[in-house]
């Protein structure tokens, strides 16, 4: 595989980022929310992460821009056979 990466020039890559850059990026750039918990971005831009309500994990967003308001409903809320919690299945 590393052979075909190299006629496509890919190995040029392999030094972009090193594992330090990657853990830093993560360390100081992403933010773990848990739900209803609000992030707040230079005042102007927030965040809400709020329970989709059928999958563990699993959330929809209120994105507030200065005074405007928008929900992100992700496919987790709607529109799928099986929600969790699932009833058990002892077969």
């Amino acid at each position: 595989m590393f052979g075909a990466f190299a006629r496509l020039g890919l190995e040029d890559w392999l030094d972009l980022y090193s594992e330090e850059d990657i853990q830093n990026f993560f360390q100081n750039h992403v933010v773990v929310l848990n739900h209803n918990e609000t992030h707040r971005f230079d005042n102007l831009v927030s965040f809400t992460p709020v329970s989709s309500g059928f999958h563990i994990g699993s959330s929809n967003w209120n994105l507030e821009i200065g005074q405007m308001k928008f929900a992100l409903i992700t496919n987790a809320s709607f529109g799928v056979d099986y929600r969790h919690p699932m009833p058990f299945n002892g077969a």
